[in-house]
């Protein structure tokens, strides 16, 4: 398993997009998705991969120097645990 920082906004989307919706039981909200997938074009992104394929996420919303929090992520089934 490898992280890599993405920096392409419409990276950032597409990877979130596709994660939340693989996770119905957790991401069943349309405008929710929706929302997250505009909200981490501008968030520190990370994403883990298994060899090329993208499993997981998480974007940081950084509120100053002191403090940020995870905003959203999100890890395919087939790998939790």
């Amino acid at each position: 398993m490898e992280i890599k920082e993405i920096y392409d906004p419409n990276e950032k989307s597409n990877i979130c997009c596709f994660i939340l919706r693989e996770l119905p039981n957790w991401f069943g909200v349309e405008d929710s998705i929706n929302d997250y997938v505009e909200q981490v074009k501008t968030m520190p992104f990370y994403a883990a991969y298994d060899g090329t394929i993208v499993i997981g996420f998480a974007a940081i919303k950084v509120h100053n120097s002191y403090t940020s929090e995870v905003c959203v992520m999100g890890v395919l089934s087939n790998y939790h645990r």
